[in-house]
């Protein structure tokens, strides 16, 4: 199943963008199949939009590449 179609699935199962503003924001890891993908609720897609969201896990791959998630992470968050 595509990581695209987890990811909304998880993300509106878990109700992440339904409250506060539509404000979730969803980071998917397919560690296995070397695969990301980042959902992002209506309400914060004008301060994350999806070219944003695309920078944030280019700047994660370095790390993702050598196994070390937590910077993978701080890294993301830093973008």
């Amino acid at each position: 199943e595509p990581i695209e179609d987890v990811a909304n699935l998880l993300f509106r199962k878990w109700g992440m963008g339904a409250k506060e503003g539509r404000r979730g924001v969803l980071l998917l890891l397919a560690v296995q199949e070397r695969r990301s993908r980042l959902e992002v609720g209506a309400g914060l897609e004008e301060a994350l939009p999806e070219g944003s969201a695309g920078l944030v896990l280019r700047e994660m791959r370095p790390a993702l590449r050598e196994e070390h998630y937590g910077e993978a992470l701080l890294a993301g968050a830093q973008a």
